[in-house]
């Protein structure tokens, strides 16, 4: 299936896409420091960090992690 998936698309992009998926729960489970979430998944740079989550997720990771809060 995996391998499929590479010939459909660019590994760097379907690693790309796992990647920030992986940030985008660990901003919405912790509230840890958001360069936290990028190194865990592998995107140290800040900027480099931003730029892909904004573009998949119409978000800057602050405004993602805001917009999932909940009042309890």
């Amino acid at each position: 299936m995996f391998l499929l998936q590479c010939v459909q698309a660019s590994c760097t992009k379907l690693i790309l896409a796992r990647k920030l998926g992986h940030a985008a729960r660990q901003l919405r489970m912790t509230d840890g420091p958001i360069l936290d979430a990028a190194m865990d998944c592998g995107l140290g740079n800040l900027a480099y960090f931003y730029r892909p989550f904004e573009r998949r997720y119409g978000l800057t990771p602050r405004h993602s992690r805001l917009r999932q809060q909940t009042v309890v």
